[in-house]
């Protein structure tokens, strides 16, 4: 999905490595500075930079933990001040950077580079994208000279494997793109870098306080990329062993797209709002999403949470079209439509789901009870429950072709979990046949399938043909996401066939 899963992956990408002398001295407070924001506890962390700042003013360190947290801040609540603020923080940090006199650190230019993609990346959440590509590809270069210029430096492969890995998973008509802004990298290529950092976090003690942020940033992009789902599973049962919101938030996005639904609501209820933390609001939203799955009505509580609390953009429409869903499955009618005229009356489609929200709040068409409901309890893995439902439905009821089509599409997903291969093959075809020229996901989806499924089987010449075809198909819902997770496909089938 455009969406969430690939603009967080951006935000922890960026955060602080090493030690060495001054101006970059990581010493034991910067490193518990660096440790408190990424458990969330900025106060503590501020004010252990106050303190560095006073002792050592030359230390660039404290200015660079500063404006990481600021970064954070802002991508997490969306709000201008906040912007104002990392801004601010960014041309101080460069100054001191600029100001020192060891620019042959490699923290020089590591810092430069990690400092410009932070600011690509809330560039492109506030929309200003051409200067977003600007400072990205600054940053990109910068790595990369880093990279010359100290080789040997463990600390490069967080940024250059990010950044490779994205690249390599870029749609295959924007490759021209790439070419010309001089990028280069593959998904393959950025995971082994960014594995070799994490493995070297966990041994070397000058490197284990960037352990948390490795785990949550290569299991994220092991599930949403490299398609190495048992491997991103297990970084999840290790991310939900933190108290960090943040990994929370990585170890529950894993679980729910894996169909957890119950490892879900263990790891959330009763701890969105850790006492001492900055607030996290996705995770009201997520754990209503969890709440909803099982069809529990308490999710409406969580979304109201997220909706009437968090003050950007960010999956409100998303949120209440979900609040909507849960009035349905009341038989509420009427308030279901005065929450998708929310929808309507709400900003953001900065994702995807934002973007498919408003997409069914403008067509006023109701959802079909019994589809919806089969489809929240698929997503929570509860597959038999899911298909009992489908089961029970009369054809007769599907009054639409896109009831007709859904209706398909959910027997192929079920099937596919219950490993039912002929039958969940048979019904993905038929969605494709009859939803191809449709602006609904679910052929492109389908196509996405089956090239994940003959992947899977290593029939590599079968997937590609699929994943290919997936990407041809345009104008559809998720169709950034869904298409980038093809490209993916492809990328991978690639390096096998070499």
């Amino acid at each position: 999905m455009r969406s969430l899963f690939l603009s967080f992956l951006c935000l922890i990408a960026l955060t602080i490595t090493g030690y060495g002398k001054t101006p970059y001295d990581f010493n034991v407070n910067c490193r518990q500075a660096y440790q408190f924001v990424i458990d969330f506890r900025f106060e503590e962390s501020e004010l252990l930079l106050k303190k560095e700042m006073e002792s050592q003013p030359e230390n660039a360190v404290p200015y660079y933990i500063r404006m990481k947290r600021l970064f954070l801040q802002t991508f997490i609540t969306e709000e201008a001040d906040d912007f104002a603020k990392f801004k601010e923080a960014r041309e101080t940090l460069l100054k001191k950077i600029e100001s020192g006199d060891e620019k042959n650190s490699p923290y020089h230019l590591h810092f430069k580079s990690e400092t410009a993609l932070s600011y690509a990346i809330l560039k492109i959440k506030f929309n200003e994208l051409l200067s977003a590509g600007y400072e990205f590809r600054k940053a990109y270069k910068l790595g990369q000279e880093n990279i010359k210029k100290h080789p040997s430096f463990m600390q490069n492969n967080k940024t250059a494997g990010f950044m490779h890995a994205l690249i390599g998973a870029v749609p295959s008509k924007y490759k021209w793109l790439i070419n010309l802004l001089g990028f280069s990298g593959t998904i393959d290529e950025g995971m082994s870098e960014l594995d070799k950092l994490y493995n070297q976090s966990k041994l070397d003690n000058s490197l284990i306080y960037l352990k948390d942020e490795m785990l949550f940033l290569t299991g994220f992009l092991k599930w949403h990329i490299q398609n190495r789902k048992g491997e991103a599973l297990k970084m999840a049962d290790e991310m939900s062993l933190s108290d960090s919101p943040l990994l929370h938030f990585g170890a529950g996005s894993i679980f729910m797209y894996n169909g957890e639904n119950e490892k879900v609501l263990k790891l959330l209820k009763g701890n969105t709002n850790p006492s001492g933390r900055f607030r996290l609001l996705y995770l009201e939203y997520l754990l209503g999403a969890a709440l909803l799955n099982k069809t529990d009505l308490q999710a409406e509580e969580h979304f109201d949470q997220y909706i009437n609390q968090f003050k950007g953009s960010s999956f409100i429409r998303a949120a209440l079209q979900k609040k909507g869903w849960a009035l349905l499955l009341q038989g509420d009618t009427a308030n279901y439509h005065k929450v998708m005229q929310r929808v309507i009356a709400s900003k953001g489609d900065f994702t995807d789901e934002d973007k498919q929200a408003l997409v069914e709040a403008r067509n006023k068409i109701i959802p079909h009870a019994g589809i919806l409901r089969s489809r929240l309890l698929f997503d929570g893995g509860y597959y038999k429950e899911s298909l009992k439902i489908l089961a029970s439905l009369k054809t007769s009821t599907l009054t639409t072709t896109k009831e007709q089509v859904e209706f398909i599409y959910r027997l192929a997903r079920v099937y596919e979990k219950l490993n039912d291969r002929e039958k969940a093959i048979r019904y993905y075809l038929e969605t494709i046949r009859l939803g191809k020229n449709e602006t609904w996901y679910f052929a492109a989806n389908s196509l996405l399938m089956l090239g994940q499924l003959y992947e899977q089987e290593k029939n590599f010449h079968k997937a590609a043909h699929y994943y290919n075809l997936c990407i041809d198909m345009q104008n559809h819902e998720y169709e950034n996401s869904i298409e980038q997770k093809a490209q993916a496909g492809l990328n991978r089938i690639g390096k096998q066939k070499q």
